[in-house]
């Protein structure tokens, strides 16, 4: 967002925690405090949707896409990045996450050094490329490319940890890496 809205007429950073909205670095932007699943703005507003770790927060995937095919114009792009639920990482996250949110936000904040009011459930309900598929194809988006990314990061909590990962990552099939980076249309 912040290398892109320089170049739009309208930018609107919408965040369901308004103290999130509040410390993003992007300036001079419109901010709203909102569910993905009921977005406050007309039919037919937006050239393009950006939802960044996102998708494994949502509840009800099927109605925030419905409302991101609703808000975009026609043509208009929808563009996500998420963790792949097939990589080993996001399939722990979820084990982890379905033993208790308390145990899930210690574990997050600890080993990424967040605050744990910044840690937030997820529940991966859209998280492969195949349930990605199905809710797209239901809301009347339409798909352009999907990847799945590597990236040894994101548990390079020190340099073991990021070797151990890098090593990982080569016997991973690409289906299975552990970041999805899809791009549908209306």
């Amino acid at each position: 967002m912040e290398r892109l809205h320089p170049l739009a007429d309208l930018t609107v950073g919408v965040d369901a925690d308004m103290a999130s909205l509040r410390e993003h670095r992007a300036q001079d932007i419109s901010r709203v405090q909102a569910m993905a699943e009921k977005l406050p703005f007309p039919s037919d507003s937006f050239d393009l949707v950006i939802c960044s770790w996102v998708l494994e927060h949502l509840t009800e995937p099927e109605k925030a896409f419905r409302e991101i095919a609703r808000v975009l114009k026609p043509g208009g792009r929808f563009i996500f990045l998420t963790p792949n639920l097939l990589h080993p990482i996001p399939r722990l996250s979820q084990k982890i996450a379905r033993t208790g949110a308390l145990l899930q936000r210690v574990l997050v904040a600890g080993l990424y050094g967040r605050k744990s009011k910044d840690v937030f459930p997820p529940y991966y309900r859209a998280n492969t490329v195949t349930e990605i598929e199905k809710i797209a194809s239901r809301t009347g988006l339409r798909r352009v490319s999907i990847l799945t990314v590597e990236d040894p990061t994101y548990t390079a909590f020190n340099r073991l940890f990021f070797r151990l990962s890098v090593m990982l990552e080569r016997f991973i099939p690409y289906e299975r890496k552990v970041h999805l980076v899809g791009v549908y249309e209306k």
